[in-house]
């Protein structure tokens, strides 16, 4: 097989194995990470590592789930589970489950939609 061959087919191997987020848990995740790591398309059995990640983007991408989930979340878990599918399922484990997780990602979703005038009228209620 020719150079030009195998880039091909290990490129169509990407495309094909790409699973795009499911859960608002998973989306909320993967947008953390696109931004952490200046990327789009982000799978959620990718390796934040193979991606480019390294340890001080991690700890970028754990202050931004902190923010988020406001749970402390131990590095050691993203160096276990470097995918968007393991952290949401020991993000859900330290939210007190799926349900609550997923509510808390909806919630922050939700938020990220208001304009500032949006947010002035609620807090002004």
């Amino acid at each position: 097989m020719r150079e030009g061959s195998v880039d091909i087919v290990v490129g169509l191997l990407g495309i094909l194995s790409f699973v795009p987020p499911r859960t608002s848990l998973e989306e909320v995740l993967t947008g953390i990470w696109m931004q952490v790591l200046d990327l789009e398309g982000v799978g959620i059995h990718d390796n934040f590592f193979e991606l480019g990640g390294h340890s001080l983007l991690a700890t970028q991408a754990i202050s931004r789930m902190h923010g988020v989930f406001m749970v402390e979340f131990p590095v050691h878990n993203f160096f276990e589970t470097p995918t968007i599918a393991g952290l949401a399922d020991a993000v859900s484990g330290i939210c007190g489950g799926r349900d609550v997780a997923e509510e808390i990602a909806r919630t922050w979703q939700e938020l990220e939609q208001l304009s500032e005038e949006d947010i002035a009228r609620k807090v002004a209620k």
